[in-house]
C-alpha cells in the first residue's frame, strides 16, 4: 500500500506496519494520518528503531478505543504465519481495488475480516472448511472481547452489540450454527455470548435458539441453551424454565422473573447442569452488592 492516504479522524484505527527484515508492527491510532507522517519523518517508537522505512500493509477502523483494543491483541496473538495470511489476503484485494482511498483501505480489512489459510503457490485465498471455521472462530473471540470490555467499561455502547449481531448473522448463514466441533468450545461459547446480547434481535436470538436445541449432544453447551431460552421467554413476556433471568423488585433486591412449575425448576437445571436456584440468586445478589 504504497499510496499516500488521509485517514478521517473518526473512530481507531488498528494497522500493521511491515519493515526492514520483515518485521511487523500491530498498533492503534485514532489519527492515523498524523501518526504515520510523524513516523515517517523520523518520529519512529523504540520497537522500530532500525527497522525503517516501514509500509502500511494493513488497516481496519473501529468505532472505540476498546473493541480496537480487543482486535489488536487478537492479531498480536497470531503465529507469523497466520499474520501473513491476512496480509496475503489483504494485499491482494487492495491492489484489485479500483478506487485506492482511506476508505478502501478500512472497507478490505472490514470485509476479509480474520482470513483462513492461503494455499502454497496459489493466487487467491483458498478456503477449505477447517480454514473458514478457524478464521470464524478467531473472529467471534476477538467481537467477544470487545463484547466484554465496552460492558466492563463506564460507557455503554450498544453500536457494538448491533454490529455484533449482524456479523453473527452472516456466519450463521454461512457455517449454521457455530458448534464446538467447528470452531472449538471457546468459540462456541462466544457464539452464545454474543447472541445472548442481541436482545435488539429477538428473531435472531429465535433462530439461534431452534438451530442450539438441533445439534447433537456435544455440540453446544446445555447451559447456554438454557441461558438463552429464558431470556427468549422473558422477551416475550412468558415464565422462564431455569431461572436464569432476574431483574430488581419494587424494593431493589435482585429477583429470578416469573417462573414456569416452579417447584420443578432444580430438576430443570440439574438437567442442564446448573446448580440449584437458590445457589444462582445467592451468586447474583453476592456479585450486586460486591
Amino acid at each position: 500500500m504504497q499510496e499516500t492516504l488521509q485517514f478521517p479522524q473518526e473512530g481507531v484505527y488498528v494497522y500493521i506496519l511491515r519493515g526492514l527484515n520483515a518485521y511487523l508492527w500491530i498498533s492503534l491510532s485514532g489519527d492515523l494520518t498524523t501518526r504515520l507522517a510523524a513516523i515517517e519523518q523520523g518520529g519512529v517508537p523504540l520497537s522500530l528503531k532500525g527497522r525503517t522505512p516501514v509500509e502500511l500493509v494493513y488497516v481496519r477502523r473501529y468505532p472505540s478505543l476498546e473493541e480496537a483494543r480487543a482486535v489488536m491483541k487478537t492479531l498480536k496473538g497470531y503465529t507469523r504465519e497466520r499474520k501473513e495470511r491476512l496480509l496475503a489476503c489483504y494485499t491482494e484485494s487492495w491492489q484489485a481495488a479500483t478506487e485506492k482511498t482511506a476508505d478502501t483501505a478500512c472497507q478490505i480489512g472490514e470485509q476479509i475480516g480474520f482470513p483462513p489459510a492461503r494455499a502454497s503457490g496459489s493466487r487467491a485465498p483458498v478456503r477449505s472448511k477447517n480454514d473458514t471455521f478457524q478464521a470464524i472462530s478467531a473472529e467471534m473471540i476477538a467481537m467477544s472481547e470487545a463484547d466484554q470490555a465496552m460492558r466492563k467499561s463506564s460507557v455503554w455502547d450498544t453500536s457494538i452489540d448491533v454490529r455484533n449481531t449482524a456479523r453473527m448473522r452472516q456466519i450463521v448463514a454461512e457455517i449454521g450454527w457455530p458448534t464446538i466441533s467447528k470452531v472449538g468450545k471457546q468459540a462456541a461459547q462466544m457464539a452464545w455470548l454474543l447472541v445472548q446480547h442481541a436482545g435488539h434481535d429477538r428473531d435472531f436470538q429465535r433462530t439461534c435458539l431452534a438451530l442450539m436445541r438441533a445439534q447433537p449432544a456435544g455440540e453446544v453447551d446445555a447451559r447456554n441453551i438454557a441461558y438463552l431460552e429464558d431470556r427468549v421467554r422473558v422477551s416475550e413476556g412468558r415464565p422462564q424454565l431455569y431461572g436464569t433471568q432476574f431483574h430488581a423488585s419494587e424494593q431493589g433486591v435482585l429477583e429470578p422473573f416469573p417462573i414456569e412449575d416452579q417447584d420443578q425448576v432444580d430438576t430443570r437445571r440439574a438437567e442442564v447442569g446448573l446448580g440449584t436456584l437458590a445457589e444462582y440468586t445467592a451468586n447474583i445478589r453476592s456479585r450486586r452488592s460486591s
